[in-house]
């Protein structure tokens, strides 16, 4: 009688670790899962048009550099979101979003978002994302 082993070498078939093949298997469909949900993104994000991205990345620059312009103003808005908070809390939390990062982080900003996603994509929490960035207005 023929062992499998024997079997399997006279046919010239490798003999493989199920563990490890199904471990590739699954390595497989999460690159097959990235791409669609990549390829899905994108198809939205370009929908937009570059036009329409430019646009609303205009609009989001002209409003940070009003807030940082009249910030008295910015803060007499955000008051009324407050939620009891008193005004140097308030203004100490919109200084945390509304400051010269907002405006643009440069290189530096973008390798440290790059950085974040590639560690949440380690860490399984999201799949492998690279950041996209709209022209500079």
């Amino acid at each position: 009688m023929i062992g499998i082993e024997q079997l399997l070498m006279q046919s010239e078939l490798p003999l493989t670790n199920p563990e490890e093949d199904h471990r590739r298997d699954d390595q497989d469909m999460e690159q097959r899962r990235h791409h669609a949900a990549e390829h899905r993104r994108r198809k939205r994000l370009h929908h937009l048009g570059a036009d329409t991205i430019g646009r609303i990345s205009r609009a989001l620059s002209r409003s940070i550099e009003y807030g940082l312009a009249h910030r008295e103003a910015a803060l007499d808005h955000a008051m009324r979101y407050a939620r009891g908070l008193d005004r140097s809390k308030a203004d100490r939390f919109v200084g945390m979003y509304v400051n010269s990062w907002t405006q643009g982080y440069g290189e530096a900003g973008r390798r440290a978002v790059q950085t974040l996603l590639d560690r949440a994509h380690a860490a399984g929490l999201v799949p492998r994302v690279t950041a996209e960035y709209a022209p500079a207005p």
